[in-house]
């Protein structure tokens, strides 16, 4: 398993979290420092979830 990879049961808890992919009118398009902040939280929370077990 390599280090961005996630098991079921982290997916699982993850996944609820994650933005619904809604369609809207002249939505924003997202920057490359979007998609990293929102890869970084994920990665904290992922972190946070595995030390709380």
């Amino acid at each position: 398993m390599g280090r961005g990879d996630l098991t079921d049961e982290q997916w699982a808890m993850l996944e609820p979290l994650l933005p619904k992919g809604a369609r809207l009118r002249n939505r924003a398009v997202a920057t490359r420092y979007d998609k990293l902040a929102v890869r970084d939280e994920a990665t904290v929370l992922v972190a946070a979830i595995n030390e709380w077990l």
